[in-house]
C-alpha cells in the first residue's frame, strides 16, 4: 500500500485475492479508492465482494484486460497490486496491460518476470516491489537492537505500519471475521500448514488454538531501546542542555545533592 501511494478516488486492481489480497483490497476501500479483484477462484470474488470489493473478474468468464478497460471508462487502471502466486509471466503482463498512462504496478506475491519491455514501456509505468512490512525489515540494528528511524525523515516504519494496521481492526476498516475457515489446536500445527498446501479446497488461512491456562510469552520483534528504559526506579532523568556558568554553578551541584531524587 505505501509503495503503491493510492489517492482519494483512483481505481485499483488487486490481481490475487488470498489473504494478502483479501487485506490488500480492503485497505485501498478505506483508503478511497475502488477496487476490482481478478482471481481464478469465483469463492474468493464472492468473499472479497462480501467484504467491499467494487467488481470481481474471473479471467475464465471475462477477458480481464477488456472488462478493466471498460470498468474504467477507457483509461485503464491508476495502480495494480500483485498478490498472487504462479510461475507465470503472463500475470505480470496483464497487470500492464490493466494500467493507464503513467501509472505504477506492486509486485508483492511470487510471480514469473520475463518482463516485456513493450507492456511498459510506451506507458512509462513504475513497477515497484514491496518486500513486505515496509522500512526496517530485514534491518538487525532496527529489528533486533531497537534503533528506530526518525519519524521525520522515514513516516512509515516497519513498526508503524503494524501499529496501523491494528488500529484499521480496531477500528472496523478492515475486516477478518469471514476469512478464517479452519482452527487447528496448537499440537496439530502440522495439520493447519498441511492443509494450506494440499486438498482441493484450500483454506484462505488457519488459524492455531492455544490450550486455556497455557502461558506463551512471544518474543519481541521490536526492544525497547536502552535510551528509552529507566535505570533506576523512583529516579527524575533530567536532561540538561548549555553547561554554562549558572547550570555548573547551580543546577548540576543540587541535582548531585539530590542524587536519590535525581539522575542526570
Amino acid at each position: 500500500m505505501r509503495r503503491a501511494a493510492p489517492t482519494l478516488g483512483e481505481i485499483f486492481v488487486v490481481v490475487g485475492l488470498g489473504f494478502i489480497g483479501q487485506l490488500t483490497a480492503q485497505m485501498l476501500r478505506s483508503n478511497g479508492c475502488r477496487v476490482i479483484g481478478v482471481d481464478v477462484d469465483g469463492g474468493r470474488i464472492a468473499m472479497a465482494q462480501s467484504m467491499g470489493l467494487d467488481w470481481g473478474i474471473h479471467p475464465d468468464d471475462f477477458d480481464q484486460i477488456t472488462q478493466v478497460a471498460r470498468l474504467t471508462g477507457g483509461t485503464g487502471a491508476d495502480g495494480v497490486i500483485i498478490t498472487a502466486a504462479s510461475q507465470s509471466d503472463e500475470i505480470v503482463s496483464a497487470a500492464f496491460k490493466m494500467c493507464r498512462k503513467k501509472a505504477r504496478v506492486v509486485l508483492v506475491g511470487d510471480v514469473g518476470l520475463d518482463l516485456s519491455r513493450a507492456d511498459f514501456y510506451a506507458k512509462e509505468l513504475d513497477f515497484l516491489i514491496s518486500s513486505s512490512y515496509g522500512p526496517g525489515r530485514y534491518d538487525e540494528h532496527y529489528e533486533q537492537g531497537g534503533l528506530d528511524y526518525p519519524i521525520g525523515y522515514v513516516r512509515w516504519t516497519e513498526g508503524r505500519n503494524m501499529a496501523e494496521y491494528f488500529r484499521l481492526l480496531a477500528d472496523g476498516l478492515v475486516d477478518l471475521s469471514n476469512l478464517a475457515t479452519e482452527i487447528h489446536p496448537l499440537a496439530k500445527a502440522a495439520d493447519a500448514y498441511g492443509a494450506l498446501k494440499n486438498g482441493p479446497q484450500k483454506p484462505l488461512l488457519v488459524l492455531l488454538s492455544y490450550e486455556l491456562g497455557h502461558d506463551v510469552q512471544p518474543r519481541r520483534r521490536l526492544d525497547i531501546p536502552g535510551v528509552a528504559a529507566r535505570k533506576h526506579a523512583g529516579r527524575i532523568r533530567v536532561g540538561l542542555i548549555g553547561a554554562g556558568g549558572f547550570a555548573k554553578g547551580m543546577h548540576l551541584p543540587n541535582m548531585v545533592e539530590m542524587a536519590d531524587t535525581f539522575e542526570p
